[in-house]
């Protein structure tokens, strides 16, 4: 018998679907060695940039400008309070008072831009 997870899948080639061709060099993409580590913070961080794009607070990574989208902001506060939730008594002190910090600072931004909009 083999391993109960193995379910006649190949986990080796996750990502892209392979097609049998092999991949041009010069069109690689970049390796997981050059990828950002990735943690809990650098995750929270993540959902911050995002809503703060939402809230217009920070120009779109594509350097477009960004329509101020209150759903979706107020959306990406809620699944940061979520996690804060969800990992109660999980995080390190560091991350929890990260989580609760950008929570802080998304609640306050998103009231202001809300006021914005109400007249």
């Amino acid at each position: 018998m083999g391993d109960k997870h193995d379910h006649g899948h190949n986990h080796e080639h996750r990502g892209a679907p392979h097609d049998g061709k092999q991949p041009n060099a010069s069109a690689a993409q970049p390796g997981p060695a050059e990828l950002p580590r990735i943690d809990f913070s650098t995750f929270v961080l993540s959902l911050t940039g995002s809503a703060m794009v939402q809230l217009g607070r920070v120009p779109d990574p594509t350097g477009e400008h960004a329509e101020i989208d209150l759903g979706m902001a107020r959306q990406t506060i809620d699944i940061l309070t979520m996690l804060r939730i969800k990992t109660a008594g999980n995080l390190t002190p560091p991350e929890s008072d990260l989580l609760e910090r950008v929570l802080h600072d998304l609640r306050v931004a998103w009231i202001q831009e809300a006021q914005k909009h109400v007249a």
